[in-house]
């Protein structure tokens, strides 16, 4: 009897059960966004692609930003935003929201792909060709990623100093969060990698 019994009360427990399961899964958050833009500066637009994941909107969001040309993942990034959450409560952490679902929501479900891109008027080219970091970090990347210096190195800089100075670069960067700015970088295709041109 004690054995029917629990085996009757599991079979009648097992819809809420998976009820509970899937209010669970609906509150999950695991979205992929995209974005079809030009940033190697070939004419073709290239695909940005977004991936947001958390427990439910009111936690703290993980994300990977992938860059693909023809198929061809050419740049990543992934960030864990556990210490960025509690901001969204701040006003002014979010232009043009108010509240912390409405900004968190902008933030990540529109600004992180729209901003990727700089336009002019958010860099100073000469700025940031006059100052030492310019050459430094290039060179420092360039030994770092694929073991190239010397005049290699000089003429990839070169071309994107030119680049940047007759405003033909499409200069991208990948915020670190609503208030910070991640490190400006050109696209070298003769390395086909993102090459950092400014830090701070």
């Amino acid at each position: 009897m004690t054995k029917h019994f629990l085996i009757i009360l599991l079979l009648l427990s097992l819809p809420n059960i998976l009820n509970a399961q899937s209010i669970k899964n609906v509150n999950k958050i695991d979205e992929v966004l995209t974005r079809n833009v030009d940033v190697t500066g070939n004419g073709k637009q290239d695909k940005i692609v977004l991936h947001l994941w958390a427990k439910s909107i009111n936690s703290p969001f993980s994300w990977t930003l992938s860059i693909v040309e023809d198929g061809k993942e050419i740049f990543s990034y992934s960030s864990n935003d556990s210490n960025e959450d509690k901001n969204f409560n701040d006003d002014g952490y979010v232009s043009d929201c108010r509240g912390y679902l409405e900004c968190k929501k902008k933030y990540y479900f529109h600004d992180i792909l729209e901003n990727i891109v700089l336009t002019k008027n958010q860099y100073n080219v000469e700025g940031m060709l006059k100052s030492p970091s310019h050459v430094s970090i290039g060179k420092t990347y360039l030994e770092k990623c694929c073991t190239i210096h010397g005049s290699k190195a000089d003429t990839i800089l070169m071309n994107m100093e030119k680049k940047l100075r007759n405003g033909t670069a499409i200069v991208i960067s990948i915020p670190v969060s609503p208030v910070m700015s991640g490190t400006p970088m050109v696209f070298a295709p003769e390395i086909g990698r993102f090459v950092p041109i400014y830090q701070d």
